[in-house]
């Protein structure tokens, strides 16, 4: 993601933990295997008061999640950005309210996925599958 202009707080970020759910779109022709997904985010925070989240990361298949994996970040406060570094690359996420737009780089700065998901508001007596 291009360096964000600075942005107003959205608040604590605390309204990170939750679930997400939208769409990762493939943006690169060099990965054969690289593919549109629907996706599911679930966001925690490992360490109460600490500025370091964690990403469960699954992609839905026939309507089940699959496991992708699991991101660690860090918030950038004045840009209001979730990164998340990995190897041979890194997740950078945009906090917009109820939404996150992000991208994933190659560690050249290729983009490889845009990905733009929604808070999910989980209605009472629904549950959310595992957590």
């Amino acid at each position: 993601m291009a360096a964000a202009p600075p942005t107003k707080s959205n608040g604590s970020t605390d309204q990170l933990v939750g679930t997400w759910q939208g769409r990762s779109l493939c943006v690169t022709t060099t990965r054969p295997a690289c593919s549109d997904e629907t996706v599911l985010y679930r966001i925690r925070r490992p360490t109460p008061h600490v500025e370091a989240f964690a990403i469960q990361a699954d992609k839905i298949v026939a309507g089940r999640p699959e496991s992708m994996g699991d991101l660690s970040c860090r918030f950038e406060p004045i840009r209001q950005q979730l990164i998340c570094p990995m190897q041979g690359g890194q997740w950078r996420f945009r906090w917009d309210g109820d939404v996150l737009v992000g991208v994933l780089a190659d560690s050249d700065g290729s983009l490889v996925r845009v990905i733009q998901v929604r808070r999910v508001f989980a209605r009472p007596g629904v549950s959310r599958g595992r957590s």
